[in-house]
């Protein structure tokens, strides 16, 4: 299937959040930005009720997951490896290294995507792949988010 099995992470180790979160049994986790107190907004106060969501560049999951709360069925994108990151090449910077480190950091990424996935109980599925050839399996969504 063109679903990523989920990982199995225990905690928070290894992980690294791209938004604030609340975890069950974990409490409150810190990322780059916090949305939590304007997320309905954020989201352009929609009505997800019953719609199929494409939660393009989903990271630590966190809008996959709200948009989940407010009753859609949710596919997390993202890309199958950092390497692969959109990046402008510049002369001060060495691509190869900008490369390696978004790849580590894309993996401890999707590790707080699965962990936050496992303790919020969530049946959003997660594919990793290229955002520029999607997979045709993946099927059509009532929003592109």
């Amino acid at each position: 299937m063109c679903y990523e099995t989920p990982w199995h992470v225990e905690g928070l180790e290894g992980t690294q959040f791209y938004h604030h979160t609340t975890l069950p049994g974990i409490g409150e986790v810190a990322g780059h930005w916090d949305l939590r107190h304007c997320t309905d907004a954020y989201l352009g106060n929609y009505d997800f009720q019953g719609k199929r969501v494409l939660d393009v560049g989903a990271a630590s999951g966190y809008l996959s997951f709200e948009l989940e709360k407010r009753g859609a069925e949710v596919v997390s994108f993202d890309l199958d490896d950092g390497a692969n990151w959109n990046i402008v090449p510049h002369f001060a910077i060495d691509l190869a290294e900008v490369r390696a480190a978004h790849s580590a950091s894309l993996v401890r990424i999707k590790k707080a995507y699965w962990l936050s996935h496992r303790l919020l109980g969530s049946e959003a599925r997660a594919h990793y792949g290229d955002i520029y050839a999607m997979d045709e399996r993946l099927g059509e969504f009532d929003v592109v988010y």
